[in-house]
């Protein structure tokens, strides 16, 4: 279960730095809200 849990917050890090190129506003957003 954990390192299920891992690959995922993994894997929303990776969607997060390919957004961040986007926005970075959105990051900070993200960042704030977990």
């Amino acid at each position: 279960m954990l390192k299920r849990r891992a690959l995922i917050l993994i894997e929303l890090c990776r969607k997060v730095r390919s957004k961040r190129s986007f926005s970075g506003s959105a990051f900070t957003t993200t960042s704030h809200g977990s």
